[in-house]
């Protein structure tokens, strides 16, 4: 009965008014049988592939059906220790992504022959991108961290089909962002097995955001650092250094020059700057060894402006992260099992602070007194405090120095005094430190209002 119910709902498929419904059911009947569906899972993919052949229906409907699909075929009870289960969940597997393999041969065909493709072929290739993510993020769920080699034979079967789509679309965001979101689905799947393939892909990458400032490409290279964190191979941390290096040299010299580039700083200020503080939280060294670590910091202080809400939240917390490297679990271990290392990396990074801590100290005053929205009063707040915190020595040098700018109708000599006593107390005066920050941004509005009524 089970079978036959499967059987009717995979019919439906074929009317588009039924298709939900019939994908959504399937789903369900086989999430709620799974023990008893898999004892004649091959039928069921029969079933399956015997619908869509000669006439697959590129329609994101089809997503529900798979995700019920793939829980049955890799389902076992023996997976660990019985062989032939396991040959069985691997053509099984192979077989639920074959008729979305052969598609995409077809596709990458289409690409070859027309370098622009029609808008309605594009979108029927970016459906058939989702549904290959969807397929192959349902099959690593369900399959054991010893059955996830399946995945191997597949991933090298598409891996020439996506790069060469990658490579020849490298300016349709939308086909850019699929190929790159299924590139990560193996990444973090296959893991080291991935490794190989890195160099062809860094590769298409560049050469891609050469041609357009898509924030997918960022994307990329920030899952590769965070996929691959410590990095023991000597040749692929050269070549994610060289990555990086050249991302900051398209980026900083070329789409966010000056400030007055407002309309790309909005549409990838955002994603670099936030790119920049994942990959120093993660793998510090890949920016630390950079030969733009002090270009992306004066960068950062140039951005560093309230109006533009969305990117100062990416700087702000950037600069925490610097400020706060010793506390990261990156520097931690690396203080108990490399010291001469640690020391290496702890001389590059205070250095950049030393240099970069008076202008910063002005950005955070100048911003308190431009008074930013509440969001980023927040996070301007708790840079600041990280800044006490990590670095008060320099905390107090560049405030005293500072201070003297600050209007005396917003805080007098003697408030500028208790500022850095507050400051120097830290960690006892914590609750008058936030007071005091309240009472100077309500000082900073209404000396705004009051100079606005002199005008």
């Amino acid at each position: 009965m089970l079978k036959k119910g499967f059987e009717l709902l995979i019919n439906g498929l074929e009317n588009k008014l039924t298709l939900k419904y019939c994908s959504i059911s399937a789903k369900s009947l086989l999430h709620n049988n799974i023990e008893s569906m898999a004892e004649f899972k091959m039928t069921l993919l029969k079933l399956y592939n015997d619908n869509l052949k000669d006439k697959i229906l590129l329609n994101e409907h089809y997503l529900d059906i798979i995700e019920g699909l793939t829980e049955v075929v890799t389902y076992s009870k023996k997976e660990e220790n019985n062989t032939n289960d396991y040959d069985i969940i691997k053509k099984c597997v192979v077989e639920i992504m074959r008729p979305w393999v052969v598609y995409l041969k077809e596709a990458k065909q289409l690409v070859e022959k027309n370098n622009n493709i029609s808008d309605k072929d594009t979108k029927n290739l970016n459906i058939l991108l989702v549904i290959l993510k969807f397929t192959s993020k349902s099959a690593f769920d369900g399959l054991s961290e010893k059955n996830k080699n399946i995945m191997n034979e597949i991933f090298n079967e598409i891996w020439p089909l996506i790069v060469f789509i990658l490579n020849k679309m490298s300016t349709k965001s939308d086909t850019v962002e699929n190929v790159i979101q299924l590139i990560k689905i193996y990444m973090r799947g296959l893991n080291n097995n991935f490794v190989g393939f890195i160099p062809e892909y860094v590769e298409s990458i560049i050469n891609g955001y050469k041609l357009m400032p898509i924030s997918s490409y960022l994307y990329a290279f920030e899952i590769l650092v965070t996929t691959f964190p410590r990095v023991d191979d000597e040749k692929l941390r050269t070549i994610l250094n060289n990555t990086f290096n050249s991302i900051c040299q398209i980026t900083l010299n070329g789409y966010i020059k000056n400030e007055f580039d407002s309309n790309i700083l909005v549409e990838i200020g955002y994603d670099f700057f936030g790119m920049l503080y994942r990959v120093m939280n993660k793998s510090p060294f890949i920016l630390l060894d950079s030969q733009f670590f002090g270009d992306v910091i004066n960068s950062a202080l140039n951005y560093f402006n309230i109006n533009q809400i969305e990117n100062i939240k990416n700087i702000l917390i950037f600069f925490q992260e610097i400020l706060s490297y010793e506390n990261s679990t990156t520097f931690r271990d690396m203080f108990k099992n490399n010291k001469i290392l640690f020391e290496k990396y702890k001389n590059i990074i205070q250095k950049q602070i030393e240099n970069f801590s008076l202008p910063l100290c002005e950005k955070i005053l100048k911003s308190y007194e431009d008074v930013p929205t509440e969001g980023v009063i927040e996070n301007l707040t708790e840079l600041f405090k990280d800044f006490i915190f990590y670095q008060k020595s320099l905390a107090i040098k560049c405030m005293n120095l500072n201070l003297k700018f600050i209007s005396n109708d917003i805080l007098t000599n003697k408030e500028k005094e208790e500022f850095i006593n507050l400051i120097d107390k830290y960690e006892t005066r914590e609750k008058e430190f936030d007071k005091f920050i309240d009472n100077f941004i309500n000082r900073c509005i209404s000396k705004q209002i009051r100079d606005k009524g002199k005008k």
